[in-house]
């Protein structure tokens, strides 16, 4: 009863503290680039952090979702803005999740002098196909999932998404890096890379810090797990070494790695 209070006290006061680190007066914090992991997201939402995701692309200059704090639902990345289209389309997934598609003023007339590409970005009917997949809720509010290349079948024709399972495995303080794909046997894998803190804190002898990587890897597959539908629950998880190849946003080369 005691900590069913005093938790939301001390969550607020690290939102203070967080704002406080920040200037004390901010009002507004954007984020994009890649959705934010659910336990991320309802930390800041309970502390009160003036936090406001958005969606866009390069090819939509650049904005198409985007919203004012504390006033979407969680997981949303906010509203289609004025002015500009979005629908999805689900031909490749089936359900209310499919490819993002947008159209309007912002959007590109396409890539110079290539035809084909640019040809491949738009659909029939004139919108672009953004690559995103998304659901749209009633109100027009956007859900974003993931990459359409990297959606993963389940062996019951499930759609697994892999970007949600990397953003459970990067809430661990464990994991610097994560990236999952479906092994030779259709199983999925993660292959992680490990946070310095992580390495600092293993055991101070090679066999022990072995072992208790190996430990802490297998805990981390339990705990991951846990908190997934069991269709997307990893067989195994793989460390990797060296730090992963990115692209200039910041985003794993999935291909590299055969995710």
């Amino acid at each position: 009863y005691r900590r069913a209070l005093t938790r939301p006290l001390a969550l607020l006061a690290a939102g203070r503290k967080l704002r406080a680190a920040l200037g004390g007066s901010i009002r507004f914090f954007g984020i994009g680039g890649a959705p934010l992991s659910p336990e991320t997201e309802d930390f800041l939402r309970r502390a009160r952090f003036p936090y406001a995701p958005g969606y866009g692309l390069t090819e939509t200059a650049p904005l198409v979702a985007g919203t004012a704090p504390f006033r979407f639902p969680l997981r949303s990345a906010g509203s289609i803005l004025p002015g500009l289209e979005a629908r999805v389309t689900n031909s490749e997934t089936g359900g209310a999740i499919g490819e993002i598609q947008v159209r309007g003023p912002n959007v590109m007339m396409g890539y110079y002098r290539d035809v084909a590409q640019t040809q491949a970005a738009f659909t029939a009917d004139g919108w672009l196909r953004t690559g995103d997949l998304g659901a749209l809720d009633k109100k027009g509010r956007l859900y974003v999932k993931g990459r359409l290349k990297a959606l993963i079948l389940g062996p019951s024709g499930e759609n697994i998404y892999p970007e949600e399972i990397e953003g459970v495995l990067s809430a661990s303080h464990l994991v610097e890096d994560a990236l999952v794909y479906p092994g030779a046997k259709g199983e999925l894998v993660a292959l992680v890379r490990i946070s310095e803190s992580a390495r600092a804190a293993a055991a101070a002898t090679a066999q022990a810090a072995v072992n208790a990587l190996e430990r802490a890897l297998e805990e981390l597959r339990v705990w991951t797990n846990q908190r997934l539908a069991g269709f997307s629950r990893l067989s195994r998880i793989e460390l990797r070494e060296e730090p992963f190849e990115k692209t200039p946003t910041l985003k794993i080369k999935r291909y590299l790695y055969g995710g």
